[in-house]
């Protein structure tokens, strides 16, 4: 899978984290979860995760490889592993400890998610919603 627009994945990251969260046994009933992709500093509002995209890097063991095939195509039709790396934070509007408590639920949940679906690719759906666009 051969992206160009970066933000795709992001996007499937966010509906991947929002619907397995949601249907959770853990996630209170009636309450909606709102996650964006902002950094933690600028995160407001009840119930919100923060997926922010910090820092993009090449992956350092494919950086190099020789392209399959006799021909010699020019770099830039070689493919490009790139590491992706995410900061997740969460943000409740409710007092403390409450907040707090409701805010580590929140995390653990989108752990969760990341942990229960390690690939996402064109066929990846959760509870019956396409992950990736």
């Amino acid at each position: 899978m051969g992206l160009l627009d970066i933000s795709q994945v992001t996007r499937a990251l966010i509906t991947l984290i929002e619907t397995h969260v949601q249907a959770s046994t853990i996630w209170p009933i009636g309450q909606t979860l709102s996650v964006v992709p902002d950094p933690p500093d600028s995160l407001a509002g009840d119930n919100t995760l923060g997926l922010y995209l910090y820092h993009i890097g090449e992956d350092p063991h494919n950086k190099n490889l020789m392209p399959t095939g006799n021909s010699q195509p020019p770099v830039r039709f070689t493919p490009m592993p790139i590491f992706l790396y995410y900061q997740l934070s969460a943000h409740s509007d409710l007092s403390s400890p409450t907040g707090s408590f409701r805010e580590q639920m929140m995390l653990g949940g989108a752990v969760k998610a990341l942990h229960d679906f390690p690939v996402i690719n064109d066929d990846t759906e959760v509870n019956g919603v396409q992950v990736l666009p």
